[in-house]
């Protein structure tokens, strides 16, 4: 899956209703008069109707025959609720949402098969009624909504990416009928007690609320709102889903004892108390040093936990990059010295780490990634020993202020200090010379 550029618990204003309705999945609805539909034009859908109270958007799927999925509306309709942040909504779906089995178009009938990308993302959705006839969900679908149950239709084969990220959900039950989940779908639901699966499924398994493919050899969901703060990987695990533990708040401590042979994109990051990480001594591609994740050989930094004390860290020696996302959102880091034969920070590296104030970037350095030091906001002292610049992602140290995008912190206030000699060559790097202050070190 895929770090989101934006600050996930920002985005959208999800106020927390005490009590939600839920309305039970609709078996059969009533076919919808092409009287009451009306044509999107240019805008996100094929036409939409009125139903139940409620303007519903669709697309019709061309990959089938007379069916059509629920999408999105006009994204024209987005409410910005705080220009710093970015906080917002889009208005065209709000409160309890029934969705007919079938609508009528030009004359056409078409079953609704699916619930498309983004369909009610960003939207006040609180409750939703979803027919039979469904078969998918798409990427971010419910994403950051305020609904807080559901009961997946019985014909449901696939959940998209992320689908359900930031929804309120305390509790989900996957249906046997299910075939795929992809990654993250469960990301940052951070009341989510408990995934459960339908005894019959044949590809999935639930343990003490956790998703597992049903083998038992990937861990694939820890629920955002299971408590506990220390938790063992499985005997059977050799590989944890990306994003598998983002979100949860309770966990401080977590032990890998069996010979995981796959983290992929690990998802250990975005929880905010962990404090550790723990693999068995004979695994064959991993190792931590002090509660830090790394390759076996110690030539990547994998991950920092987000929770870990102290104020400051010295990557060690071997380290020649630092992967994407491997500082995310560290809240007690203070200042990071990473040493000679490092030569990649990348993309995402120290994405909001708003305590960081000092780095120091060794001679052998020679790349940047995109976001880098992003939303580093401050950032008051970077130290780099290289003698002959290289050029970065103009966004490698981005840090907003009040929302204007054109005013950047870092490059307005942070100290840049240079090797001896090399102030001028700094100044006149494209990248590098918008920082207002730079300074020779001395020799």
């Amino acid at each position: 899956m895929y770090m989101m550029m934006k600050r996930f618990s920002i985005l959208v204003s999800v106020a927390f209703m005490s009590a939600f309705t839920f309305m039970s999945c609709t078996e059969e609805s009533e076919l919808i008069d092409t009287e009451k539909t009306s044509t999107g034009g240019g805008k996100n859908y094929d036409f939409s109707v009125d139903y139940n109270g409620h303007t519903l958007y669709f697309n019709i799927d061309t990959t089938a025959v007379n069916e059509c999925y629920v999408t999105h509306g006009n994204k024209a309709d987005w409410v910005e609720t705080d220009k710093k942040t970015g906080e917002g909504y889009y208005t065209y779906y709000a409160g309890a949402v029934d969705i007919p089995s079938q609508v009528t178009y030009n004359g056409t009938t078409y079953t609704v098969s699916g619930i498309g990308d983004e369909a009610f993302r960003a939207t006040k959705l609180t409750s939703v009624s979803i027919p039979s006839t469904v078969k998918y969900i798409g990427e971010m679908a419910f994403a950051q909504t305020p609904l807080s149950s559901i009961t997946l239709p019985s014909a449901l084969e696939s959940i998209g990416a992320i689908a359900f990220w930031e929804a309120e959900l305390t509790s989900i039950t996957i249906p046997s009928s299910v075939k795929y989940i992809d990654v993250g779908s469960f990301e940052y639901c951070k009341d989510l007690k408990e995934i459960l699966v339908e005894d019959g499924n044949a590809d999935y398994t639930s343990i003490d609320g956790i998703l597992y493919s049903k083998d038992m050899t990937a861990l694939l969901a820890y629920p955002g709102g299971k408590t506990g703060s220390e938790f063992t990987v499985e005997s059977s695990v050799d590989s944890l889903a990306g994003y598998a533990f983002w979100g949860n708040n309770y966990l401080k401590s977590l032990t890998i004892e069996t010979n995981v042979v796959k983290l992929d994109g690990f998802g250990g990051g975005a929880c905010d108390n962990l404090e550790s990480l723990t693999v068995r001594d004979d695994n064959p591609n991993y190792t931590t040093i002090d509660g830090v994740l790394y390759n076996k050989d110690t030539t990547e930094l994998l991950l920092y936990p987000t929770g870990k004390s102290g104020y400051s860290f010295t990557a060690p020696s071997t380290v020649r990059k630092i992967k994407d996302g491997a500082f995310y959102e560290c809240k007690n880091l203070n200042a990071i010295t990473m040493q000679d034969g490092l030569t990649v920070i990348q993309e995402n590296a120290f994405i909001y780490c708003d305590s960081l104030r000092s780095v120091v970037i060794p001679s052998t350095a020679k790349q940047i990634i995109s976001h880098g030091f992003y939303e580093c906001n401050n950032l008051s002292s970077i130290t780099i020993h290289v003698t002959e610049p290289f050029e970065i992602a103009t966004d490698a140290f981005y840090a907003v202020n009040d929302g204007d995008s054109d005013d950047n912190l870092n490059h307005k206030n942070a100290t840049l200090y240079v090797p001896a000699g090399t102030k001028s060559v700094y100044e006149n790097t494209d990248y590098w010379s918008l920082f207002e202050h730079i300074v020779e070190m001395s020799e």
